[in-house]
């Protein structure tokens, strides 16, 4: 085995944790322009290798998955009783994600259609021609209620301001993961942990009684809570999610799904203001398909080119722009050697970005998804590559569309602003709260 280290800067563990701070992914791009495709650096109380190199990327999260387990933030998340299918690793990750899957599988995602298309009709029925919105907090909003009543139920008189609150308590919670002494951090009285205890401890009580319903076959239910609690192994060698397990998948369901689809749907709008002719040309399909009318669920098949601007959407501006995993174990990556204890952090924006897989990929091109390609698998990981690949992409995909289905007929949004938006990096490659945008009526803006 190897005993080369990766390239990258010495000592600096304090410049480097500050730098992270305020702007992580700019951080990143300073260290690949520098230092390539590998970087191995010293951060507080640890070794860190940022991977940039999707070949590298692709060994590290497929092909030696084995010697890298999930990372230490996701695994001293205080809000969890224990492991989920996105903190597991091993033979608890495979029975967890064969349980859950089924949650957003073809049949339950069409459950869930009507619900999106409700919501994001009701989004835009109180605009006015040349109002202004705060972008990210409409699309928060909607999908915070989206997300409410299918993981609910439709039925549940469960407030989605509550469902916010316990979610800021689950980034709370992530945000103090990237600090020393995290452990202790979350255990003093500061108001952000006593605001979090108090929304768990509320949500929890709502999920409870949800599993109640679930557990009474004579009701017939859609939610994704209910699927969790009624998922078996068809095989009948895994047990069922106990009511623990339930509540700890539908928490970081909700945090992985929520937040993510939301800043997604904000770049979309942000992208289309920006390429007038790609919003013309989604403007003609749209148009076309829906004829005026409401969206339903068979359009989600017919609207090809709104599924190719989600699809170049999430290649420039992927929500989860890395993800973390550590060596257990003394390992390579090409012609590096990996140390147990490190931690990775694969980039996956890197590649998503990358010349040699996308043709003027600075650019914004939906186009590019219509064409036949041979984009290989690992430059094609807005969502994860491997076992931990997002088992909610069907979801945001399909909730993504609708909203632009619901909008797009009828409303423009244009930047108020002519400065770009400054991203948030810390955890999410997030669009910045307080973007202001003005809604011109369709019929206002016709030539």
């Amino acid at each position: 085995m190897t005993t080369q280290l990766p390239p990258g800067p010495k000592g600096r563990a304090i410049r480097h944790f500050w730098a992270r701070l305020h702007n992580n992914a700019d951080f990143f791009a300073r260290l690949q322009a520098e230092y390539g495709g590998i970087v191995y650096l010293s951060v507080p109380f640890r070794k860190l290798c940022v991977i940039f190199d999707p070949v590298l990327i692709q060994q590290a999260l497929v092909e030696k998955r084995a010697s890298f387990e999930q990372g230490p933030g996701y695994k001293r998340a205080t809000f969890l009783g224990g492991p989920t299918v996105l903190t597991s690793d091993g033979d608890e990750h495979k029975r967890r994600r064969k349980l859950v899957q089924p949650s957003f599988h073809k049949q339950a995602l069409n459950g869930y259609a009507e619900t999106m298309i409700d919501e994001t009709d009701k989004l835009q029925r109180g605009w006015r021609d040349g109002q202004t919105i705060d972008l990210v907090q409409t699309t928060t909003a909607t999908a915070l209620n989206i997300a409410t009543r299918t993981f609910f139920g439709a039925d549940s008189r469960i407030d989605p301001g509550l469902v916010g609150e316990a979610l800021k308590g689950v980034f709370w919670d992530f945000t103090l993961g990237q600090l020393p002494f995290n452990r202790y951090l979350a255990r003093l009285p500061l108001p952000r942990n006593r605001q979090a205890q108090a929304a768990f401890r509320a949500l929890d009580h709502e999920i409870d009684a949800i599993i109640d319903q679930a557990l009474d076959a004579s009701q017939e239910r859609n939610d994704l809570i209910s699927h969790l609690v009624r998922a078996k192994d068809e095989g009948g060698v895994d047990r069922s999610l106990n009511r623990a397990e339930v509540r700890d998948e539908a928490y970081v369901i909700l945090m992985a799904g929520h937040e993510t689809t939301a800043n997604v749907m904000a770049w979309m709008f942000y992208c289309l203001d920006q390429h007038p002719a790609v919003r013309e040309r989604l403007e003609r399909e749209i148009d076309g398909v829906l004829g005026g009318r409401r969206p339903g669920l068979a359009d989600y098949d017919r609207l090809v080119y709104a599924r190719a601007v989600f699809d170049e959407t999430v290649r420039l501006f992927p929500p989860v722009y890395y993800v973390g995993r550590q060596a257990i174990e003394d390992s390579t990556l090409g012609d590096y050697l990996i140390p147990k204890g490190t931690a990775l952090q694969p980039c996956l924006l890197a590649g998503l970005r990358d010349e040699r897989f996308f043709e003027e990929a600075g650019g914004f091109k939906p186009e590019r998804w219509l064409e036949e390609n041979d984009h290989p698998k690992l430059a094609l990981s807005a969502f994860g590559l491997g076992v931990h690949k997002c088992v909610g992409e069907a979801f945001a995909r399909m909730e993504a569309v609708f909203m632009l289905a619901a909008i797009v007929p009828r409303w423009r949004l244009n930047v108020v602003s002519s400065h770009p938006p400054v991203v948030n990096s810390l955890v999410f490659y997030q669009f910045p709260r307080g973007f202001q945008m003005t809604v011109r009526a369709r019929a206002a803006t016709a030539p």
